[in-house]
């Protein structure tokens, strides 16, 4: 893992070149986007992420990942993969403030353009938190091993990957796509969001209060934390 900032210029570049949706969304929409996913995945009486595998993570990251138009520079034709999304991490007090992110990969050749998933990564390992939390970048299927997440309700305690993701629509080539995927914080959005110099230590960590645009996503979060405790 390193120190960079070079994939949130490419998602930026990337996002410039993908629909109105994607360049303008901004954080809050990311935000409400996050609700929706996992208001859907966990409805009813069988969640889709399990109870352990929630009770187990360090932090939970929102993303929608896209794939773009192919755009010819230089006389080749530059495609790739775009994302962005959030990332709330677990503290002493509960979970935290979201965390803007940026995702992004670039390759040469032509690809439609299209929103591939739509999924959550719950992340197993604290030091990708850790990572995120300090400004460096998280490489997935590199830097973070990642799984298709369990969906039965007994599962192992020993997580058998760093992240598990979990998407809408069912897709077995998405495993390949997330691969050399490159996560960041996005810490200029997160700034721009939170009125103010923030870093992504200071939210991950539970410093920052989660503003009034973020109540439904921390309730059900919390919704999730006392159902549990009320089944103990």
């Amino acid at each position: 893992m390193k120190r960079s900032l070079w994939v949130i210029a490419v998602s930026t570049f990337l996002a410039a070149l993908s629909p109105g949706a994607v360049q303008a969304s901004g954080m809050q929409r990311d935000i409400e986007r996050a609700v929706s996913i996992l208001e859907q995945f966990q409805a009813g009486p069988q969640p889709t992420i399990p109870e352990r595998v929630l009770r187990n993570a360090r932090g939970l990251a929102f993303l929608t990942v896209y794939r773009l138009s192919p755009q010819i520079t230089t006389g080749q034709v530059l495609s790739g993969i775009g994302g962005k999304g959030i990332m709330v991490a677990r503290t002493a007090s509960g979970w935290s403030a979201p965390l803007a992110l940026a995702s992004g990969s670039a390759a040469f050749g032509g690809e439609l353009r299209e929103t591939l998933a739509e999924l959550i990564l719950v992340i197993n390992d604290g030091s990708a938190v850790q990572a995120l939390s300090t400004g460096e970048n998280v490489t997935l299927g590199t830097d973070v091993t990642v799984a298709p997440g369990p969906r039965s309700t007994i599962v192992g305690a020993s997580p058998r990957a760093a992240a598990y993701f979990y998407m809408r629509r069912d897709d077995p080539s998405i495993e390949d796509t997330l691969d050399g995927v490159v996560v960041a914080a996005n810490e200029y959005e997160a700034r721009d969001y939170y009125g103010g110099s923030v870093s992504a230590s200071a939210i991950l960590s539970g410093q920052v209060k989660p503003p009034k645009g973020t109540a439904r996503l921390i309730e059900l979060l919390q919704e999730s934390e006392s159902a549990r405790s009320r089944r103990r």
